[in-house]
């Protein structure tokens, strides 16, 4: 029997009791806040939108500023470095007319013709590190380094063309100098003494083969001239070069440079500060104190001043004193320069070094290249 006081519910009638609950108690307050609610949600969607649309709006803004202001390309005002810190630069050479040349690693030849403020790189295909370079006048250049690589220069019109070859043997070059019309000597491992006559194109060997290593070479005239390697190896030639005899040691250090002067001294120097000096074209030699406990690598002649100067390890530079070339002084190129430099070029007061970085000494200063931009 049914009960009719029992009332039956159904889902749908859970639903809109439900429902109805929600809507229970309406009055002012509920509307404006429900109205007020909806607003914030209104707000909410016009900042998204907003958000959404900004980085179109920025885009859309620098193409019409690019376009109204015809900005320049970024790379028209970057001007690239062409000494890197990383380069090294083993070589360095002055012409008469005062173009500078540095030759080194991965066959990089640079030439500048304003002091070292712009430099221009020479198109060597070489990719050998280039020990040494040198000129013979203001049309001819020459460069050596590893595995007997031979870089050759020839200005015409004002354009240099290289020419890259080799010494004929795979023998690593370290020591060039030159002379007179086309005239070259090169020295390096395995006892190599080579010799040119035409401004580098084609080579001879001058020595035997034996195992040592020369380091540099220089001639005084067309007929003496001075090669020095290590263990305190001295050989000298008074023929022009047809034939070298050992002088005796004076020491077992490595020496790395020999340069003459116009009146027939000559100065080597070496590791630990090493320095020899014959005043007789080389013919007999005497060991002053080491001047320093830094390698020397390069030593030249400074004919206006009558002063010798000497780089080496760790950023020194050796010097004569007053004239006295038996009495050398020693400092830095820069109180914060320990760099390691092997070339040296000297011009009108000023002087050049080149190696772990590349630049000039003047006044007291030195000026890196490395601040400088290509030309």
């Amino acid at each position: 029997m049914q009960n009719l006081n029992r009332v039956q519910t159904s889902p749908d009638h859970l639903n809109r009791a439900s429902h109805r609950e929600t809507f229970r108690g309406w009055n002012s307050s509920n509307v404006l806040g429900d109205i007020a609610h909806g607003s914030g949600r209104v707000l909410s969607q016009l900042v998204r939108l907003a958000g959404s649309m900004l980085p179109w709006l920025v885009i859309g803004a620098l193409a019409l500023a690019s376009v109204t202001l015809k900005l320049p390309p970024v790379k028209d005002q970057v001007q690239p470095k062409i000494f890197m810190p990383r380069d090294h630069f083993f070589g360095i050479a002055i012409t008469p007319a005062g173009e500078m040349f540095v030759a080194g690693q991965n066959g990089q030849i640079l030439t500048s013709n304003d002091n070292g403020q712009r430099w221009t790189p020479l198109d060597a295909e070489l990719r050998a590190a280039l020990q040494d370079i040198a000129a013979w006048d203001n049309d001819h250049i020459l460069a050596i380094g590893n595995d007997g690589a031979v870089v050759t220069g020839t200005r015409t019109n004002d354009q240099w063309a290289l020419r890259e070859s080799t010494i004929g043997e795979k023998t690593k070059l370290l020591g060039l100098t030159v002379q007179g019309q086309g005239e070259a000597w090169a020295v390096g491992d395995m006892g190599a003494i080579f010799h040119s006559t035409d401004y580098g194109v084609s080579w001879n060997r001058a020595s035997p083969v034996k195992d040592i290593i020369f380091n540099s070479v220089d001639f005084l005239d067309e007929r003496i001239g001075i090669v020095v390697g290590e263990f305190g190896t001295i050989a000298r030639t008074s023929d022009g070069g047809a034939s070298w005899q050992d002088l005796p040691d004076l020491t077992e250090l490595t020496l790395l440079d020999v340069a003459f002067s116009a009146d027939g001294r000559a100065v080597i120097v070496g590791q630990n500060g090493t320095v020899l000096i014959s005043d007789d074209a080389g013919v007999n030699w005497r060991e002053l104190p080491a001047v320093t406990t830094e390698h020397l690598f390069d030593v030249e002649w400074d004919a206006g001043l009558d002063e010798w100067i000497a780089v080496g390890n760790m950023g020194v530079i050796s010097r004569t004193v007053n004239g006295d070339w038996t009495s050398w002084t020693t400092s830095r190129i820069d109180d914060r320069n320990l760099s390691w430099h092997t070339g040296l070029a000297l011009r009108d007061g000023a002087i050049y070094v080149s190696g772990r970085d590349t630049g000039i000494i003047q006044d007291g200063s030195f000026l890196p290249f490395q601040k400088q931009s290509l030309q």
